[in-house]
């Protein structure tokens, strides 16, 4: 929410009669704390991609000459893989390319919301 509100009052700023410096300066924030939010979700997103595909490896594996006591401890990592592991940034978002699509349209209303009680 905070982030989305920096790119919003940043992106604000920058449509208001300012001089060039201070555009260029509010450009340059502005793109640092999208690049930092991209990065976030799409790292977060290969992980959970990463993670929905170990239980595919397990069960691809040789398992089938394995000892009793290999099977028994594959059994166990492959039923923990069923839930692919992501980075939460609340208790009910996880961070993913779908909250980095959400992020950009809540910012967009946000500065719509602005320019329009701006003008």
């Amino acid at each position: 929410m905070a982030s989305s509100l920096l790119v919003c009052f940043v992106g604000f700023q920058m449509t208001l009669g300012l001089s060039f410096e201070i555009k260029c300066k509010l450009a340059v924030l502005f793109v640092a704390q999208m690049v930092q939010i991209y990065l976030i979700c799409y790292f977060s997103d290969l992980l959970i991609n990463a993670s929905a595909s170990v239980s595919n490896a397990v069960y691809e594996m040789n398992w089938i000459e394995a000892d009793m006591r290999f099977k028994k401890m594959l059994i166990i990592v492959a039923a923990r893989a069923q839930r692919p592991v992501n980075l939460r940034a609340t208790v009910f978002l996880d961070v993913s390319m779908q909250t980095m699509t959400m992020f950009l349209q809540m910012t967009y209303r946000f500065f719509c919301m602005i320019r329009t009680m701006y003008q």
